[in-house]
């Protein structure tokens, strides 16, 4: 994201929370990369850590989507006024199960938003309380870290609220508004004075406020839906109890529903609103309401299964789980899972213990059992970003669950016109100097990429000099199906590493790029290229069994198989000479025009006959270019050839 459209993002997401400048200024920040990852994880201990102190793998993959940016929500320590390592992050491009992400493996902290001077004054006039004596405003905009020692001190009513963008908005009309990071992120496990788990407990950084006689206002969301609101109503109720057993004094804050949080009445309504709103305030008594008995887990499963079968699928053979989004079932962790589950379960039954929640994961994983994962072949069908493309039949599919596709293109089917793709024809005639038969060659492989004809049971193999165009088309390649479908390795890598064949699972293409030789075993080469049945593994996980439904590309300078001449290996092959030496003036980067090309192109390639690119690239060897190149690579590395030549 450029400054200015990150600019642009921010000031949008503040302007619709109604947050003043100045308060978002002390409290949030713009992160990405490793800087927001390592601000996230900042509770991890060190055995979730690497010898350098960076984070496992494991917490780079589940908070992947967190290092492509997003804002941090601050608060400080409301004795000293010093920053907390507390945050909640908002990513920009969040999972589709939750909107903020809390730092892991760390118990939950209520965040007390820091302000300035000018809203100090505010409070100050609010309550027609004076500042102390020694504070000395030189600048309204500075930090006031003395402020909330001075709430506490004076015993003020604040606001309890979820979520820190609600806390800034009323904090900057000057309502003191303390932000919790979940629903029941006021409470923990932790021991009573006399050594007893409670059900409830007040975390420790809400204690400092809940002290005798204080008013404290809770405003949490207002859903209208009903099994949500029934989660609000018991965790404020909850909340109320533990305040009034220290002697505070807790009410709601009612308001029109079309506003569902703090931030969207003040944003929508003016900061007058919540002001009418807290005179409506109504006294809680800590009772907890009477909803209904609990149901059995495996009721409660079924009610889930049925209500997520086109969401939530238990892939038996990849022994994952899977979440639809985007026409596209995802991978998630059993951790993602197990905290949908329970923030799913805490709608009908917010009352329960881990076995419960485990019981239900079980019945509902019985009930989402995907046994076998047939997806639609991409022969017959290309996802796109806006739909699935019926190759057969030539029309544009609505996404649905039951393809079960496990990727997809990233951008939209092209609805160009024309046919017309300038700048990747041009380089396609200058790479192959004018021949052809050879350009037809190398279309037909862009086709075979884009389609996955894995029942070809053929690699593209290009090979030639150094700057030669060897590397631009394999980029045109990895443009056609996206770089997220694509896996880039090395033969050494699939033939000798046992972890490696698990990377190129649901991949649509396999690049191996500046290929050195290769002397040995090449038999997982073969099972990859010839659709045998490969054996995955990833570490710390059970190994699976999987055909490869894609594409292999490979570039070198040299030849590169030694030692096997078999016809095994040669007949896997797909051989394309480059010769064309591109003059040093002329060499560049062509992303940026192949881009320009690429939905021209896709809709080129897409209209091409099945069988006549099968037999361009199966008759491949009878053009005399590609037979003179296969016979000097064999003289190069069989002795015997070259005695004979």
């Amino acid at each position: 994201m450029t400054t200015n459209n990150f600019a642009f993002a921010l000031q949008t997401e503040l302007d619709r929370s109604a947050i003043a400048a100045d308060i978002a200024e002390l409290n949030t920040r713009y992160l990405e990369r490793e800087h927001a990852l390592n601000e996230l994880c900042w509770g991890l201990e060190s055995e979730e850590r690497r010898n350098d102190g960076r984070v496992r793998d494991k917490w780079i993959s589940q908070y992947n989507h967190v290092q492509q940016g997003g804002l941090a929500f601050y608060g400080v320590d409301p004795l000293t006024g010093e920053r907390t390592s507390c945050l909640s992050f908002k990513p920009l491009h969040p999972k589709p199960d939750r909107k903020y992400e809390n730092p892991p493996k760390v118990s939950a902290q209520a965040i007390y938003p820091a302000v300035t001077y000018r809203v100090w004054q505010l409070v100050s006039q609010q309550f027609n309380l004076p500042l102390p004596t020694d504070v000395t405003i030189a600048d309204p905009a500075a930090e006031a870290k003395e402020f909330w020692l001075w709430v506490i001190q004076n015993n003020l009513p604040v606001i309890v609220t979820e979520g820190a963008k609600k806390a800034y908005s009323a904090m900057s009309y000057g309502f003191p508004t303390i932000a919790l990071t979940g629903l029941w992120n006021w409470t923990d496990t932790s021991k009573d004075e006399n050594g007893k788990t409670k059900k409830y407990n007040l975390i420790p950084s809400l204690q400092p406020i809940a002290t005798p006689d204080r008013a404290i206002h809770i405003a949490l969301d207002r859903d209208k839906k009903a099994a949500a609101n029934k989660a609000v109503i018991q965790s404020r109720s909850a909340l109320a109890q533990c305040l009034i057993e220290r002697g505070a004094k807790p009410y709601s804050i009612p308001w029109d529903s079309d506003y569902k949080g703090l931030d969207d009445l003040i944003a929508g309504c003016g900061i007058e609103a919540l002001d009418r709103a807290s005179a409506k305030a109504e006294a809680l008594t800590g009772e907890q309401p009477n909803f209904k008995q609990k149901p059995a887990p495996n009721i409660l499963a079924e009610k889930i299964a049925k209500e997520l079968r086109d969401k939530l699928l238990f892939d038996v053979g990849g022994k994952l789980w899977r979440f639809y989004e985007g026409g596209v079932w995802h991978e998630k962790t059993i951790e993602e899972i197990e905290r949908f589950f329970y923030e799913r379960v805490c709608v009908d039954v917010p009352e329960n213990l881990p076995s419960y929640i485990e019981n239900v994961i079980k019945v509902a994983k019985w009930k989402l059992l995907q046994p076998v994962w047939t997806e639609v072949s991409g022969l017959e069908f290309i996802p796109f970003k806006n739909g699935v493309w019926d190759v057969k039949n030539r029309k544009l599919l609505p996404h649905h669950p039951s393809f079960l596709l496990t990727w997809k293109l990233t951008r939209d089917y092209p609805t160009v016109a024309g046919l017309e793709f300038p700048s990747i024809d041009r380089f396609l005639t200058q790479v192959t100097k004018g021949n052809q038969q050879l350009k037809n060659i190398l279309i037909a492989a862009c086709n075979a990429v884009l389609l996955g004809r894995s029942d070809l049971q053929k690699a593209i193999y290009l090979v030639g000099g150094g700057g030669n165009g060897k590397g631009s088309f394999l980029r045109l390649l990895e443009m056609l199906v996206g770089l997220g479908n694509c896996h880039s390795t090395t033969l050494h890598d699939l033939c000798e590493n046992n972890f490696e064949l698990a990377n190129i699972y649901k991949k649509r293409l396999i690049l191996c790029p500046d290929e050195d030789k290769r002397v040995g075993g090449l038999s997982r080469f073969k099972s990859i290229t010839g659709g045998d049945s490969i054996r995955g593994e990833k570490k710390g996980k059970d190994a699976f069994r999987f055909r490869y439904e894609g594409m292999v590309a490979i570039a070198s300078n040299d030849p590169i198989f030694l030692g096997d001449s078999s016809y095994g290996l040669s007949r896997r092959l797909i051989t394309i000479p480059f010769k064309y030496q591109v003059p040093t003036h002329e060499r560049r980067d062509l992303t940026a025009e192949f881009e320009a090309d690429l939905p021209a192109f896709t809709s080129y390639l897409l209209s091409l006959d099945e069988d006549a690119v099968k037999s361009i690239l199966l008759g491949s060897s009878n053009v005399a270019e590609v037979r003179e190149t296969e016979w000097d690579l064999t003289t190069r590395t069989d002795s015997i050839a070259a005695f004979y030549d």
